[in-house]
């Protein structure tokens, strides 16, 4: 199977592929006000199992059928990973950008359009590269926001999906 190679100014990414591909979708760096809001979303998400646990519930509302002592062992490990969580204190810096090829396309509007996906939403910066010159065709540095902002995108995109998804699921006579 042919090799591909893109040299870029950021190292070289490969992919072992008979496909004609012509760009490639590179993305860095994780942001840190979304690293901020899935260590909130965790710290309340285990919250709210302890809570449930305790209660003999899952999740769900569904009483638990497992043993006490597993329940209880349960309750001690979210407890111990909320502590955990609490004491690393609030996400200020961005991870150390370790860039990745996130995604291939034979067409550059695809390619761009992938790097505005919400799929790299997490990442700070995100840049389309040619796979046959390595030349850089556009770059998106996303500007810093607050890790509530985060969560409401978050929010809004699952309404959207679900919507969707009810939208495929109606029966059509």
């Amino acid at each position: 199977m042919p090799r591909l190679a893109v040299i870029t100014d950021l190292g070289t990414f490969t992919r072992e592929t008979s496909r004609p591909y012509t760009h490639v979708v590179v993305a860095g760096g994780r942001r840190a006000e979304v690293l901020e809001a899935h260590r909130l979303m965790s710290i309340a998400n285990f919250r709210h199992q302890v809570e449930c646990y305790k209660q003999g519930l899952d999740t769900t509302g569904v009483p638990l059928t497992f043993a006490p002592e597993v329940v209880l062992q349960w309750i001690v490990d979210l407890t111990r990973d909320v502590e955990g969580l609490e004491a690393k204190g609030p996400i200020t810096q961005d991870t150390v950008a370790l860039w990745q090829a996130t995604n291939w396309s034979a067409d550059k509007d695809r390619a761009i359009a992938l790097a505005h996906s919400d799929e790299l939403f997490s990442f700070r910066t995100v840049r389309v590269y040619e796979v046959a010159t390595g030349r850089l065709v556009q770059q998106r540095t996303y500007a810093p926001m607050t890790p509530q902002i985060v969560m409401e995108h978050w929010a809004r995109r699952r309404s959207i999906r679900r919507r969707r998804a009810g939208r495929r699921t109606v029966a059509r006579f």
